[in-house]
C-alpha cells in the first residue's frame, strides 16, 4: 500500500510540473549599435491577452502573462516596446521618473501595427527572440 502510494505521488508530482501547457519565451532587446536597451517593457499581444517581459542591464528578458515565471500561453503574438526611462537599477529601488527621456529607438517599435515584432509558439515549447530596434531618427 505504501508503494502504491508513494508512486501516485511521483506521478502526481510529475504531471504538475510536466503538464504546464505554457512555453517558455525569453530572448534579448538590443539598439541597432549593439547596446543593450533596458528602458520600458517588451508587450505582446494575443487577441484580448498580453504577454510583457522587462529587460534586464544587459537587455535580457523573460515574457510572462499574469506574474514573472507563468510562461505564455501558444498562440500568435504582435508586439510593441513601451518606453518609460527606467533602467533597470531604479526601478529595482522603485524610483519614479518626472518625465521619461524621449525613446532611443525609432518610435515605429511603440505600435504593434508598425512595430514589426511578431512569434508563434505551442504549447510547452522554447523560443529565444533576438530583438533589434533601429535607433531613432536625428
Amino acid at each position: 500500500m505504501q508503494k502504491v502510494f508513494t508512486l501516485l505521488l511521483l506521478l502526481t508530482v510529475l504531471c504538475i510540473v510536466g503538464c504546464n501547457s505554457n512555453a517558455q519565451v525569453d530572448g534579448t532587446i538590443m539598439l541597432s549599435d549593439g547596446t543593450p536597451y533596458t528602458g520600458g517593457r517588451i508587450i505582446y499581444d494575443k487577441d484580448s491577452s498580453s504577454v510583457i517581459g522587462r529587460p534586464d542591464e544587459k537587455g535580457y528578458f523573460r515574457l510572462y502573462f499574469e506574474k514573472p515565471g507563468s510562461g505564455v500561453p501558444a498562440g500568435s503574438y504582435r508586439g510593441f516596446v513601451s518606453h518609460d526611462g527606467r533602467s533597470p537599477e531604479e526601478i529595482a529601488s522603485g524610483g519614479m521618473m518626472a518625465k521619461a527621456p524621449p525613446p532611443p529607438f525609432d518610435r515605429k517599435y511603440s505600435d504593434a501595427s508598425t512595430a514589426g515584432l511578431s512569434f508563434e509558439v505551442k504549447a510547452g515549447e522554447k523560443k529565444k527572440l533576438e530583438i533589434v530596434l533601429d535607433r531613432a531618427p536625428q
